[in-house]
């Protein structure tokens, strides 16, 4: 049986009003619960209809309401439209089609507002989910902006660590290397530059007046190291994945790497669990990279900053011993395997050759000594290749293909090693250039990423030695015509 309840009965008080009967109108009362099964309702169960003529006027009728206060009655009382309606299960005896059309008005009214309610749950859960988005941009634009104050080193910074380091392989080369030329013969000229080529041999032979010279050993250790370690870390950045190649990540190790890595690093966490063979190599990277930048450079140094400092600000740029948190020591372990991993290949290259012989408890000192500049170099290797501008190592070969390997005073690229001790440098100029002891490390384009093919600036000098200018103990001083700002060394 229908049940009604007082709201239906004002919506047939409305209804039955519009529909009605013209002239005509049934009455219906709105009743009103009080809570204990009675209603207000109006006191006249009818409505007063008076239909009046006006001569001056068009016919028309006129429908006057009689209002009467309201009286509290039972709607369960026989005689009460409730009553009859949930006898006969009709709205107070309206033709079905009516009745029917109301049912269906209902459910339509309600079926409308559950369709409002969700919608308003769906644009709620939007506005949440836009206000997360914005919260992780916020996030992500203020660890960017962190990043960029981290990488921004000012050029005269990075003079000054090129000059400070450079020094430090030089001092290493010293103290290490032996004192005799002799030892020198037994070894194939081409033996030095099997590592990087950084001697311009003449007829298969060492240049003259090197061969016999007590100081030839260290000259050739000294430019043995600087080039080895300028080719490793600052002619490419992709050492970083010959680095992750000779790390064994554990289960435990990759855990506690997912575990701590920030939502960014997702990249880093894919990559360290692949196997080692699966992982790109430097020379592999570089093709790469070679071809993107001929297609769209700017681009192309985008991603190489965005993977850099991916890496970099992970753990792979970390100092040793300095625990950050959100960082990886796995990705630092990674960078110090590699730095023990080019110490060994140096020790046993034809360097040994250069060494003197040390007691076994100064061996371990050496070895530090040098793996400690290895990694220092390819840790800022990592703050430099997260510039926008584009960083070369000039080695002899870069510089042969700038045109007659000869020394020029009034060029940046070049200094006069400090071994040769002269002070008028202009006197030189056009001397050919046997020896580049240590490359030049140069800078291309801008901050703001532009202007590629201009060489904007010079880090770190050439220092070379020149052919028919004897070796000398003395230490060079620049004249004050000189364009130079360091004594060369």
């Amino acid at each position: 049986m229908l049940e009604m309840t007082p709201f239906d009965y004002e919506m047939l008080s409305d209804y039955g009003n519009n529909t009605g009967n013209q002239g005509s109108c049934a009455c219906i009362a709105c009743p009103v619960t009080n809570g204990d099964d009675e209603v207000y309702s109006h006191s006249s169960p009818t409505i007063a209809e008076h239909k009046a003529t006006d001569a001056d006027e068009s016919d028309s009728t006129s429908t006057k309401i009689v209002h009467h206060s309201t009286s509290k009655v039972d709607y369960n009382s026989p005689s009460h439209p409730i009553a009859q309606s949930r006898s006969t299960g009709s709205y107070l005896g309206l033709e079905p089609q009516k009745t029917e059309e109301l049912v269906r008005l209902k459910e339509e009214h309600q079926k409308r507002e559950n369709a409002l309610h969700q919608e308003i749950d769906r644009l709620n859960r939007e506005i949440e989910a836009q206000k997360d988005t914005v919260r992780r941009a916020q996030e992500v634009s203020q660890a960017m902006m962190e990043q960029s104050k981290s990488f921004a080193s000012g050029d005269n910074e990075v003079e000054d660590w090129f000059y400070s380091n450079s020094e430090g392989w030089y001092q290493w080369a010293r103290e290490f290397a032996h004192e005799d030329p002799s030892r020198l013969a037994a070894v194939p000229c081409q033996a030095w530059n099997k590592l990087t080529e950084f001697v311009a041999l003449q007829g298969e032979k060492l240049p003259d007046g090197l061969a016999a010279d007590p100081k030839t050993p260290y000259l050739l250790l000294q430019g043995m190291l600087a080039n080895f370690i300028c080719m490793h870390a600052f002619s490419t950045p992709w050492w970083i994945f010959d680095a992750l190649r000779h790390l064994d990540v554990s289960p435990e190790d990759r855990d506690r790497l997912i575990n701590n890595s920030v939502r960014d690093e997702e990249k880093i966490k894919q990559i360290l669990c692949f196997d080692g063979d699966k992982l790109p190599k430097s020379r592999n990277m570089d093709i790469l990279f070679g071809i993107l930048q001929n297609l769209q450079e700017d681009s192309c140094h985008k991603l190489r900053i965005s993977l850099v400092r991916s890496f970099s600000t992970s753990g792979m740029g970390a100092k040793v011993g300095r625990t950050v948190r959100g960082q990886n020591e796995v990705l630092t372990d990674a960078r110090i395997c590699h730095a023990k991993y080019l110490t060994e290949i140096f020790l046993r290259s034809p360097a040994c050759n250069l060494l003197v012989d040390v007691p076994d408890e100064k061996w371990q000192s050496r070895y530090d000594g040098l793996q400690e500049q290895i990694d220092q170099a390819l840790e800022k290797s990592l703050e430099l290749w997260a510039h926008r501008s584009r960083m070369r190592c000039l080695a002899l070969p870069q510089l042969r293909d700038q045109g007659p390997l000869h020394f020029d005073s009034r060029s940046e690229l070049m200094q006069l090693h400090r071994v040769h001790g002269v002070d008028n440098w202009p006197k030189y100029d056009g001397s050919p250039v046997v020896v580049v002891v240590q490359p030049a490390i140069v800078v291309y384009g801008t901050e703001s990423g532009d202007n590629y093919s201009c060489m904007r600036r010079v880090w770190m000098p050439a220092k070379v030695l020149i052919d028919g200018v004897p070796l000398s103990t003395g230490r060079s001083v620049e004249t004050a015509a000189s364009a130079n700002t360091r004594p060369s060394y």
